[in-house]
């Protein structure tokens, strides 16, 4: 991805990138550290803007997507309310989905709708797809935003609580007699 950015990186120079990645592989070193120096070699040939730009845009397809992460964004999202409305919405502020992954996409949120989950797994389901196409952030300000139309209510308080027995026992309407 950087090399096409770049658009000017010598075949020599993309073979060697190739190398290292593939002798990184193979190394028992651990993944921070193959992350750093795959890091340290594309800087040094496509420069800081363009790796900071490529992470940027890849950052969707790359990042691991915590399941507290998913959590915290779709708590109280109502699925059947959200499926369309909010798709839409994300689609609409991320403007650079391709049809393809939007077909995609789609397809993904027909199969969630047809599974026989409830409301919250489909809902964290649901939001774990559009984090893979929009992003993180993106699927949280429009969760922020339609919050009034695609959450459920709160639990509703009991109608007829139990009464409490010292409040029974002091009722100077309470019959005894029997």
């Amino acid at each position: 991805y950087c090399m096409a950015l770049m658009q000017n990186v010598r075949l020599e120079e993309q073979k060697e990138i190739g190398n290292q990645v593939n002798l990184l592989q193979l190394a028992p070193l651990r993944d921070e550290v193959k992350v750093a120096a795959l890091t340290l070699a594309l800087m040094n040939i496509v420069g800081d803007d363009v790796l900071r730009h490529a992470v940027k845009n890849l950052k969707p397809a790359i990042a691991w997507i915590s399941p507290e992460t998913v959590g915290r964004i779709m708590a109280r999202v109502d699925f059947a309310r959200a499926r369309t409305a909010l798709v839409e919405y994300c689609l609409a502020l991320a403007r650079d989905v391709g049809e393809a992954r939007k077909a995609t996409l789609k397809r993904e949120i027909e199969t969630i709708d047809a599974a026989t989950f409830g409301n919250g797994v489909k809902a964290s389901l649901l939001g774990i797809a559009l984090i893979d196409v929009v992003g993180e952030n993106v699927l949280e300000a429009a969760t922020k935003a339609l919050a009034p139309e695609i959450t459920c209510a709160p639990p509703a308080a009991p109608n007829n609580p139990a009464p409490d027995a010292n409040t029974t026992a002091n009722d100077p309407n309470r019959d005894d007699t029997g």
